[in-house]
């Protein structure tokens, strides 16, 4: 049993890394070490695949699709025998999983880049390059689809996400519950129960903030390289939320104390969010 959990974690970090293999093009992976890791990881995968498909190397490579699909399989039939689930209603909730972690990921650059960006901006960052080529094609779709909206690209993808993150949600939810199993996460009525996951999912945020913002402390103290590409990412997500108290509290000896009260808020933001959630 500990080696199938074993196993099973090895497969959720490789479906991360054939993520991120999508999004890193071979010209960062080139000047990045940490992206050349990613691509070694996954070349014995995705290059076999690439030449039976016949498919060149591109900016944007969907290839690695196809084993994240081979291994979502398998890991929702060892999440199965783990957890002695039948195989299908595993292997959905396996996918379900995967699904609110996509959506996460993407309504957190979808307020990166159309609220915190504009106030800091790192061209030349590799990993802030691949969130940009992550939302480019939903971007785009959204600017074709609906000229009128292209000037509220962000809001309207969150809208967007949100309904279909809702709707796969919902569907993976009834096939669950259609082979014979009972989950806690949606209640009744369905598309209440629906609407609330989504939410509560995204005040999961908060928590990445508060995790966020004490790295940013940290590394304040042992004043690190500006041009690292990590500590630029880590100042691009807490550097936003600490603006707003810096205009009403100013330094105190020489201390900011705007950290504290940029966590506080996020905690308040989370309690009285579950609390609305509850009251639904």
């Amino acid at each position: 049993m500990i080696l199938l959990k074993i196993i099973h974690i090895f497969l959720d970090i490789y479906i991360i890394l054939l993520v991120l293999r999508m999004f890193i093009s071979q010209r960062d992976a080139y000047f990045n070490p940490i992206y050349q890791t990613v691509y070694r990881a996954t070349d014995p995968v995705v290059i076999p695949l690439r030449r039976v498909i016949g498919l060149r190397e591109k900016d944007v490579d969907l290839t690695p699709l196809i084993p994240i699909v081979a291994i979502l399989v398998l890991d929702g039939f060892l999440f199965g025998l783990i957890t002695r689930l039948p195989i299908l209603s595993a292997v959905l909730l396996r996918v379900r999983v995967f699904i609110d972690y996509a959506f996460l990921i993407y309504v957190l650059l979808i307020l990166t880049f159309s609220v915190f960006y504009q106030y800091a901006r790192f061209p030349s960052n590799a990993i802030i390059r691949a969130g940009f080529k992550m939302l480019e094609p939903l971007y785009v779709g959204i600017g074709r689809a609906f000229p009128q909206a292209r000037e509220w690209a962000g809001l309207t993808s969150f809208i967007l996400l949100a309904l279909l993150h809702a709707l796969l949600v919902s569907g993976i939810e009834l096939l669950i519950r259609s082979g014979g199993a009972e989950l806690e996460t949606i209640s009744n009525p369905f598309w209440l129960g629906t609407i609330k996951y989504s939410l509560g999912l995204m005040l999961k945020l908060t928590t990445f903030f508060t995790v966020t913002i004490l790295i940013g402390v940290l590394l304040s103290w042992v004043s690190p390289d500006p041009n690292n590409p990590l500590v630029q990412l880590i100042y691009l997500f807490s550097d936003p939320l600490l603006r707003p108290f810096r205009r009403i509290l100013p330094l105190i000896g020489g201390i900011d104390f705007t950290p504290i009260l940029a966590i506080s808020a996020l905690q308040i933001i989370r309690y009285y969010g579950r609390m609305i959630l509850v009251a639904m």
